[in-house]
């Protein structure tokens, strides 16, 4: 008789993301108590948001001149890290390791 898990298998791919999720939300979570950063620390969710989010004039900006920067393509792969907050994080996670089981 075979004992079955009662969680269904997760690509160890799919765990780095999750980690990577939650260690960056621990980053931002250790800036605004003050912990990291002291008082600067507070605005880095902030700072991340502007250095790293997708925005669309900024999409569009580039579309019209033609000019593709890498500086500004890095933002396609590293805002899906970036959340407004704790409970946001918990959920795109429980999103993510739903659909990529």
């Amino acid at each position: 008789m075979s004992v079955e898990s009662p969680v269904n298998d997760i690509s160890p791919a799919v765990v780095v993301l999750f980690a990577a999720m939650v260690g960056i939300e621990g980053v931002f979570a250790a800036a605004e108590a003050g912990m990291i950063g002291g008082r600067m620390g507070i605005g880095r969710r902030v700072s991340a948001i502007e250095d790293y989010g997708v925005f669309g004039s900024l999409v569009q900006l580039m579309w019209e001149r033609g000019e593709w920067p890498l500086e500004h393509l890095i933002r396609f792969v590293s805002y899906p890290f970036l959340h407004a907050n704790f409970t946001h994080m918990i959920f795109a996670a429980a999103i993510m390791l739903a659909l990529g089981k």
